[in-house]
């Protein structure tokens, strides 16, 4: 359908042509089953949400240096097409990861590190220690 914005009129139309469908011959559609005019238009609304959602992925992917099929993605020839284009954004992504990574294991100096973890543990003097040892003498004594 070419409008994406169907008048009050043309969405009665479409929930009537759909609940002559659905309907089987001799019983009353329930409230559930039947098809309304708001609806068909909240399929619409739905609808070119989705075509705007997927209109900004393709433009954050395309600034990423990624192709996108067509923007006709619902029908059912295009599934091989589908596939092989997450293949190919997964592994750009994965590709993107293990660089980041290396960049970050090759600026780190393994030297630096085990230093760095030394300094940042203080080793107790002897009077904390003594003071300490004090401290858990008095508790056993108070216990008994």
């Amino acid at each position: 359908m070419e409008n994406q914005y169907p008048d009050e009129a043309k969405r009665e139309e479409i929930a009537n042509a759909c609940n002559s469908v659905i309907q089987n011959p001799g019983c009353k559609l329930s409230e559930f089953e039947n098809v309304t005019a708001l609806k068909v238009y909240n399929w619409f609304a739905n609808r070119r949400k989705e075509m705007k959602r997927r209109a900004n992925i393709a433009a954050i992917l395309e600034s990423h240096g990624i192709e996108v099929p067509s923007p006709s993605c619902h029908s059912n020839g295009e599934e091989g097409e589908m596939q092989e284009f997450a293949d190919q954004v997964n592994h750009r992504f994965t590709e993107q990861e293990e660089t980041s990574s290396l960049r970050i294991v090759e600026q780190q100096d393994p030297s630096s590190l085990a230093t760095t973890e030394v300094a940042a543990l203080p080793s107790p003097t002897p009077q904390v220690l003594d003071q300490k040892e004090e401290d858990s003498k008095r508790e056993t004594v108070d216990e008994e």
